[in-house]
């Protein structure tokens, strides 16, 4: 062998032959930096599976604001539910119009009480981080338990174990909280609407037919007179109106019957 040495990294692959030593490749020694991490990028398919799942979630939302807001309403008038179906479409609308309006009122109120919103973030951020943070409690408990070996080992599992769950009910509360909240906010939010519509309309027929925003009908069966009123709610059966003579809600048939309106429209 030649007295000449060469310097060969750590991570180098030797051949050996008569005449010689070669290196032929090297590998990354525990020194050299790993590449890298690509950050991960939204392919079609995940942008896909996301709107998918947004429209679904979105779409049985508005049904279901849209059909506390029809079943309070009805309620509000003593109205039979099941006389007054509707179909998907209009449920998703009025679903709509019922998230739009308690967006606004949402906003208002946020507006009114911001002193109560800056502290429900900071609650909910100081929970989040508790929540995510690397310290374990269950880890401080076991350290705490082990430094008292007066105790006996029945008696340490048992207070490990009691100081577990209450930690655990403490955790899990605000969770509970947060799904009831979630689940029940849209009911709660369609029933207000619903209701509001009805205490706001029965405050306007209060002014009567000449006065009110709302115009009054005429129902005809056959040519005889049936009652005069506001129109609540129609479907291919039924028709319920306020008569204004009786002051009553009525449900009466729409079969052979003939609506007729009061007063045309006016410009302002």
């Amino acid at each position: 062998m030649s007295e000449e040495t060469t310097r060969i990294g750590v991570g180098a692959a030797v051949v050996a032959d008569g005449d010689g030593t070669t290196v032929v490749g090297d590998r990354l020694s525990t020194d050299d930096k790993s590449p890298p991490r690509r950050t991960p990028r939204w392919t079609w398919q995940g942008v896909l599976a996301f709107a998918t799942a947004f429209t679904g979630a979105s779409a049985v939302l508005l049904h279901l604001v849209g059909s506390a807001v029809h079943l309070a309403y009805l309620s509000q008038w003593g109205i039979d539910t099941g006389l007054f179906p509707k179909s998907g479409e209009w449920l998703v609308i009025m679903g709509y119009y019922g998230i739009w309006n308690a967006l606004a009122t949402a906003t208002l109120a946020m507006l009114k009480y911001w002193y109560v919103v800056i502290l429900s973030g900071i609650g909910l951020a100081f929970y989040l981080w508790l929540l995510f943070s690397p310290w374990n409690p269950f880890d401080s408990l076991g350290k705490w338990s082990a430094q008292m070996p007066g105790l006996p080992k029945w008696a340490r599992k048992s207070l490990r174990v009691a100081v577990g769950g209450v930690l655990i009910g403490m955790l899990s509360l605000p969770i509970i909280f947060l799904l009831f909240m979630f689940i029940g906010i849209p009911a709660e939010i369609g029933r207000g609407i619903g209701e509001g519509i009805a205490q706001r309309e029965a405050k306007d027929f209060e002014k009567g037919c000449e006065a009110s925003k709302r115009k009054c009908i005429r129902l005809l069966r056959d040519g005889s007179p049936v009652g005069e009123g506001y129109l609540l709610e129609s479907s291919q059966t039924h028709i319920a109106f306020l008569d204004v003579s009786m002051q009553r809600v009525r449900v009466v048939l729409r079969e052979n019957l003939e609506l007729q309106p009061m007063r045309l429209p006016i410009e302002k």
